[in-house]
């Protein structure tokens, strides 16, 4: 499917859900195909990539820190073998901590498409804030 098809789709996906009424991607200048918007669901700010064959919903929200930081990766991992659809992710060039779902985009039917970004929010709500407020993650990266 042609990359302008993908676009149409999620955007009508998203009109449809009624997240917005007339969403644009961002077409990144360096890598051809990839591109981004940004949605809000359930109160959380989430990106929605696309590249030529892949979806992915990715929720940012903290820094890893730089102290306390076996603790921290532990419960990572330990968040992550709960969660069903969506991981935590660190960033390795910004070390910006993320939450992410993602799958081809050939055959994505609306209801995966709302779950998918429901994943990546839920786990933010129910598991990210905690992990701030615990480990006093830095919203700036520094």
């Amino acid at each position: 499917m042609d990359p302008k098809e993908h676009d149409h789709k999620i955007q009508n996906f998203l009109i449809n859900m009624g997240l917005a009424s007339s969403p644009e991607f961002v077409y990144s200048p360096n890598a051809e195909n990839f591109r981004h918007l940004i949605v809000e669901y359930l109160g959380v700010k989430a990106v929605v990539i696309l590249d030529r064959q892949w979806i992915m919903i990715v929720v940012y929200f903290a820094y890893a820190p730089k102290t306390n930081v076996a603790p921290f990766f532990r419960r990572l991992l330990v968040l992550n073998s709960i969660l069903f659809s969506a991981s935590f992710a660190i960033n390795d060039q910004t070390s910006q901590i993320q939450i992410m779902t993602s799958r081809h985009l050939d055959g994505l039917e609306p209801v995966e498409f709302r779950q998918m970004l429901e994943a990546a929010c839920r786990a933010y709500l129910d598991y990210g804030i905690k992990l701030v407020q615990e480990f006093q993650l830095p919203q700036q990266p520094g």
